[in-house]
Parts: C-alpha cells; structure tokens; sequence
C-alpha cells in the first residue's frame, strides 16, 4: 500500500493498517516510533540510554 501510494510506511494510518486486516490495533502506529524502539532494549549490550551508560561506566573502569 505504502509503494503504491509512494509514500514511507510510517505514513501509513491505523485505518489504512486496517484495510488490510482486521486485526491491526493502535499500537501498530507505535512500531515507526525509534525513540521507544530503542529504548525497550535496555539488556546487557543493548541500545537504551541505561544499557549504553552502564557500558560506558564498565568501559572507563577497564579503562583505569
């Protein structure tokens, strides 16, 4: 739909989402949003604010 339309998938709306199918809820919408994407991996190695700190603090620890 989105090629067709030539547009980005993130301009896509829930409605468009549910021409497809039915169960496409709202939080489809939530899946373009990078922010929490990166912020819900916050494991060990991972790509949130925390994980990345806590790197940077066991690397300057090495480090010293």
């Amino acid at each position: 739909m989105a090629e067709d339309r030539s547009i980005q998938l993130s301009e896509l709306t829930l409605d468009d989402f549910k021409t497809l199918h039915i169960a496409f809820e709202p939080d489809v919408i939530e899946l373009w949003n990078y922010e929490k994407s990166i912020e819900n991996r916050s494991v060990r190695g991972g790509t949130s604010r925390s994980a990345i700190q806590r790197q940077i603090q066991i690397l300057l620890e090495w480090l010293q």
